[in-house]
């Protein structure tokens, strides 16, 4: 497979902070801090936010509180199972401390950080195997849907600390502006109605704001992070910066032609390459493959050279709304490998579906069928012959095979993750028959797992794409690696 891949997390800015949201964090953690930490320093009460907190949640028994934080802690109290937890007021007292809160503080602050913390763990883990593409994906709905729910259990309990906050603060000012203060938080950001005891506050609200602002940040604030400003264009593969430079890109909308104009460039010089600067090879100039992000929807086009732009151009009609990879695969004279370079075009709207791919031993399309075998079985690091035998809709082997570009068949893998290729080709030369229908291919995987291969034949006059899945194995030791690559895989070539 291709040599040049990129990380997952080359050049992803796409969760960095915001200062601003970095500064709303912190003013909004010293507001709802500041009735705790200023009597340390002298400044106010100790115990005040006890006497706020049960004035602004109009403690009653049988209420859930006032304003807006007493309706929505209504609503959390009638989830199933855990809404009895996350607002019982059962007092329980804290080890060590000596100070007694509600239980439902303790359940509410736990089952926050457990959901926000977790669904951002495995947001990560999902994003860091996601291609940069700029779409939506699975990692970031499970983002934005474990913050939400973070969010919405300790919500009440952050609105009363904010209540207390504002009004303690006010109270500092003049007493009686701390009472105008506590009138109206009680009517619009309102409290819960517990016994929230003396750290209340600082135990709801210290998950929220240091363990899940960070990550929310990002899907809040997304016009100023930058990630609209990524996904507007389509995104280069960095290991070959100068090999193609894409110009122009249609967006990809499903059933409509996209149209792509790029220009290939000297790896080392920089200059820009025409047609006659590439080697012919399998009949044509430049080959470019296209793949969505599923593996399902496999193009292998030849772009037309413009020479008043110096542009290469090509057009094709995707059948998906998803993202495609593109490898540009040309080889430059006075060279004998050729060069692939990865690009990807980001899909305009849609979500990003991650590939499912069965290791299949037996394939079929257009009445033809392939029986799939490797020996040794496929590993990374390590070359196995591939043999592909083509049957007949009546089981005969096939025959009769025409040439399509200059060989048998071309045989394109892609990896699950999109950044690995390899475009093999038949043992078997034109000059010779192929017998029983059997064609066998020399590949050398580079990366473990899941890969989708195309196989691209003529077969009495039509073109057939049989697609088919293949799992990749490790290879079991260093001294393998060595001996197995020490043996490249033979391609065929015609130049």
């Amino acid at each position: 497979m291709s040599q040049h891949a990129t990380s997952p997390d080359a050049h992803d800015h796409r969760h960095h902070l915001n200062p601003w949201v970095l500064g709303a964090a912190g003013a909004t953690a010293a507001l709802v801090l500041s009735p705790y930490l200023l009597p340390l320093l002298g400044v106010g009460e100790a115990g005040t936010a006890e006497d706020i907190m049960h004035y602004i949640g109009g403690h009653k028994e049988g209420s859930f509180g006032t304003g807006l934080a007493g309706t929505l802690q209504s609503g959390i109290a009638q989830l199933p199972l855990i809404g009895g937890a996350l607002t019982s007021g059962t007092p329980v007292t804290l080890p060590l401390l000596g100070v007694t809160v509600a239980s439902g503080i303790l359940v509410t602050a736990g089952t926050s950080l457990l959901i926000g913390a977790g669904g951002l763990w495995l947001a990560n883990w999902m994003h860091k195997r996601e291609p940069n593409d700029g779409g939506l994906h699975w990692s970031h709905i499970i983002r934005a849907a474990a913050l939400a729910t973070s969010v919405l259990i300790s919500l009440p309990s952050l609105l009363t600390a904010i209540s207390v906050g504002i009004t303690f603060l006010a109270m500092l000012v003049r007493p009686l502006w701390g009472s105008y203060a506590a009138h109206y938080a009680q009517q619009t950001l309102g409290g819960i109605s517990m016994n929230m005891g003396a750290l209340g506050g600082i135990a709801t609200v210290l998950p929220h704001l240091f363990e899940h602002s960070a990550a929310l940040a990002p899907l809040l604030f997304a016009p100023f992070l930058g990630t609209r400003a990524q996904a507007a264009h389509p995104a280069n593969d960095d290991s070959v910066p100068e090999a193609v430079e894409l110009v122009e890109v249609t967006p990809i909308v499903k059933d409509q032609p996209c149209h792509i104009a790029f220009r290939l460039r000297d790896a080392v010089s920089g200059k820009s390459l025409s047609p006659d600067d590439i080697r012919t090879v399998h009949t044509k100039k430049l080959h470019t493959m296209l793949v969505d992000r599923t593996l399902n929807e496999y193009h292998h086009i030849h772009p037309t050279y413009d020479a008043k732009t110096g542009l290469f151009t090509c057009d094709f009609t995707p059948r998906t709304q998803q993202p495609f990879t593109v490898w540009n695969e040309f080889t430059p004279v006075g060279q004998e490998a050729p060069i692939r370079s990865r690009s990807v075009l980001p899909a305009t709207r849609g979500l990003v579906l991650s590939p499912r791919i069965t290791p299949v031993q037996h394939a079929s399309a257009n009445g033809l069928s392939a029986f799939i075998t490797a020996t040794p079985p496929l590993t990374s690091g390590r070359t196995s012959t591939l043999r592909v035998q083509l049957r007949e809709a009546d089981g005969s082997p096939v025959n009769g095979l025409a040439p399509v570009m200059g060989e048998y068949a071309h045989l394109a893998g892609f990896s699950a993750d999109g950044r690995h290729f390899i475009h093999s080709h038949p043992l078997t030369p034109l000059s010779a028959p192929v017998e029983n229908g059997v064609l066998a291919f020399h590949i050398a995987p580079e990366q473990a797992g899941l890969s989708k291969f195309f196989l691209q034949i003529n077969h009495q006059g039509h073109e057939v794409v049989i697609p088919f899945g293949q799992a990749i194995g490790k290879a079991q030791s260093f001294r393998e690696k060595v001996v197995t690559q020490s043996h490249p895989p033979h391609h065929h070539a015609m130049a």
